[in-house]
């Protein structure tokens, strides 16, 4: 289960105050609740649905859910300009192929809207996957884990202890 900002969402709606989002998603951006946990809210509150009944995230959820966060862009659309801007430095990438793998990640997600997707969330230290984090030179901007390198590509990292892995995950995709 993931709870992510709208991708609907403009400027204008925070501005004037008809959108205020939940402590959760203002400070980290997205949250995601294993099935289990929500089934445990679930059992503690009926209002909350069963895990069973909820729709499958599609690709804009997937995306919101990892380019979205404390310090970055409110709305997708500024999300590329801003790093153009502001991003000085990644661990292992430069800063151009960093926001090629951007790109990528944000066309992929992009095609699959309205679709469902499959994938799971993998562990960093259960795959050998290698976290790649981002630095910015913007005022009160603060590091970005986005991707984890696995094998010859880099996936989208939703935190710094989860890596979504879609899948039809080859184990060696390339250069973006």
């Amino acid at each position: 289960m993931l709870w992510t900002m709208p991708s609907h969402v403009t400027a204008t709606d925070f501005a004037e105050g008809r959108l205020c989002p939940a402590t959760a998603i203002e400070r980290f951006g997205s949250v995601a609740f294993p099935n289990g946990v929500w089934e445990s809210l679930h059992v503690a509150a009926v209002e909350v649905p069963r895990f069973e009944s909820l729709a499958r995230a599609d690709g804009l959820a997937l995306r919101d859910a990892w380019a979205g966060g404390q310090h970055r862009p409110r709305t997708i659309e500024k999300l590329l300009p801003w790093l153009r801007a502001c991003l000085i430095a990644a661990d292992t990438l430069d800063v151009a192929e960093a926001i090629r793998w951007v790109e990528h990640w944000l066309r992929w997600f992009g095609d699959r809207e309205g679709t469902p997707v499959g994938g799971v969330l993998a562990d960093p230290e259960n795959t050998g996957a290698k976290m790649e984090k981002f630095y910015f030179d913007c005022p009160g901007t603060a590091d970005w884990i986005a991707l984890a390198q696995m094998h010859d590509s880099f996936l989208p990292a939703l935190g710094p202890n989860h890596i979504f892995v879609p899948a039809d995950y080859k184990g060696r995709e390339g250069k973006p």
